[in-house]
């Protein structure tokens, strides 16, 4: 099934001398945003909830807080509100853990933790961490351990898997709107999910990770943070906030955006983004906060049947075949830039026959494993200032003085996006770009979700990737936390003594599969002669 058409490979790396593309002097928002702490989540009681919870042993050699005696106590209701843990492939086990970051029914994230075990239970020590923040719609298992996600993928598969083989201890987390069920009606719960709570989501993950991995003798370095697609736009506001803060405090050490910016270089474009803001204002402004991702099953649908009846003709688009309608969902690039999720192969008359770089069922597997809701309306409104206003989540920008490799697909988001990288004036930035084809075939070459999904990612995308993180200089393991009171050797003693084993509560995780994927029975609708067909769903993407 998969097909390469015959070009040169130009995998690209680059340091880049970074000059401000404009005056940009770091100053405080004007308007101040929510601190950057979760008032709700104490990290080292729920570090140390997680570390009874998974197991893991208490370093000898570390001084923990006294108030982790708090976790003896009958009374003491927890931050756990699911937890799991499955083995991936030999050594390579992958945690999952759902905490309670606010008081409300779906104020919970997900944090998850892929490491290698020297043996059940004993996670290695790991100089290297990372810090994953998944795209817009997806959840950590979704975009970077997908074969744990789909029964016909292998379940070694995945971004995650293939860093922790290479001895990395990856972290990550589920957005809270991932966590929602399907099928309800009232969203207002979701009113003020907008960037602030996901950057503070994110901190409360990474100091969990930071303090678990301080318990567990892995020193107190600071963590990688990727963020992929929309969760690179997080990952900047969370630098943008972090520069504020005492050098000490912070949290990050080095960042990953992967194929995503704050705005589009070309102005037709951003142009054209910027229309939406309005609607989700007005969504907003209704009491419209949430709604389901794919409410009538319509584009569960259309993957659906590219997987299983691709040669049959579209019950939605007269004149096309299953797997045409899905190619142009995915493999076309929108009007205005060359980008799009998946390269396609196409024939003499520019028509999509098939994916270049990632299989049909990868493709299709993927695309069906969306989060039940849709993102909250409020994090499209501010993802959408971000793009089109000067926003209070890029003041800073300016400040950050991180280590930065920029990891784009030529067919992707990140080279239409690259003057952000142009006012990261203190950063020393590195660009790999996956380029396949010429310059002037953008338009099928390595895609947005290519990065992820293409059997040749590993090659062409992790192991640049994974030579970047392990070759970063120095690290922060001396700069360890103060701690007033330490905890009594008795307490510890009988803390360790615990080992609770927390079973899975079936709410989040082990829920029952649908017996069945839905398809849609729309009848076929009339269309216009095959050029206007053609421009049609060429717009097709603008659904999602």
């Amino acid at each position: 099934m998969h097909r390469i058409l015959g070009f040169s490979l130009l995998c690209l790396t680059v340091i880049l001398p970074v000059g401000c593309g404009r005056d940009e002097t770091p100053t405080s928002p004007a308007t101040s945003t929510a601190p950057l702490a979760n008032q709700f989540l104490d990290p080292d009681l729920a570090a140390g909830e997680i570390v009874l919870a998974s197991g893991w042993e208490f370093a000898s050699d570390v001084p923990l807080p006294s108030r982790l005696a708090l976790l003896l106590e009958k009374c003491f209701g927890g931050f756990i509100q699911d937890f799991q843990r499955e083995v991936i492939t030999g050594d390579i086990v992958h945690y999952s853990i759902v905490l309670a970051v606010g008081p409300g029914e779906f104020d919970v994230i997900g944090l998850h933790r892929v490491v290698r075990e020297r043996r059940p239970h004993v996670p290695i020590k790991a100089q290297n961490s990372l810090f994953l923040v998944h795209g817009m719609g997806k959840d950590f298992v979704g975009n970077f351990l997908p074969g744990r996600k789909s029964p016909l993928l292998p379940d070694d598969i995945g971004f995650a898997v293939f860093m922790a083989q290479n001895d990395i201890d990856v972290w990550g987390i589920d957005s809270s709107y991932t966590l929602v069920p399907p099928g309800l009606e009232d969203f207002g719960f979701a009113a003020g999910w907008g960037m602030d709570k996901s950057i503070n989501d994110i901190a409360a993950g990474i100091a969990v990770a930071r303090t678990v991995r301080l318990f567990t003798g892995n020193g107190w370095r600071k963590m990688t943070l990727f963020g992929y697609s929309q969760g690179a736009i997080m990952g900047y506001a969370f630098l943008n906030r972090e520069t504020q803060m005492p050098r000490g405090l912070r949290s990050v050490g080095s960042f990953i955006p992967v194929d995503w910016g704050l705005a589009f270089d070309d102005p037709d474009a951003q142009a054209d983004e910027c229309d939406y803001l309005t609607g989700y204002v007005d969504f907003w402004n209704d009491g419209v906060y949430g709604f389901d991702d794919d409410p009538d099953g319509f584009l569960a649908a259309v993957g659906y049947l590219a997987q299983t009846e691709p040669d049959d003709l579209s019950p939605f688009y007269e004149g096309f075949t299953n797997l045409e309608v899905f190619l142009f969902f995915t493999a076309v690039p929108s009007t205005l830039t060359p980008m799009h999720w998946w390269a396609g192969i196409y024939d003499s008359d520019g028509w999509p026959l098939d994916f270049a770089y990632t299989t049909r069922l990868m493709a299709t597997e993927f695309w069906l494993h969306w989060a039940p809701m849709h993102p909250p309306v409020h994090l499209w409104v501010d993802f959408h200032s971000i793009n089109c206003e000067e926003s209070i989540w890029e003041t800073n920008l300016a400040a950050i003085d991180l280590p930065v490799l920029s990891l784009e697909a030529a067919g992707g988001g990140g080279l239409a996006m690259a003057g952000t990288l142009d006012r990261l004036c203190s950063a020393e930035v590195t660009r790999h770009v996956v380029q396949l084809l010429g310059p002037d075939d953008a338009w099928r070459d390595f895609g947005h979700i290519d990065l992820f999904t293409a059997e040749d990612a590993a090659m062409l995308a992790w192991q640049p990737t994974l030579d970047w993180i392990t070759n970063l200089r120095g690290g922060d393991a001396s700069d360890l936390p103060a701690v007033d009171v330490v905890l009594s050797s008795e307490a510890l003693d009988e803390l360790r003594s615990l080992h609770p084993q927390v079973p899975s509560t079936g709410q989040y995780f082990n829920a029952p599969a649908p017996a069945a994927r839905p398809v849609a029975a729309t009848p076929a609708s009339d269309e216009p002669s095959l050029p206007g067909r053609n421009v049609r769903l060429r717009q097709l993407p603008e659904r999602r």
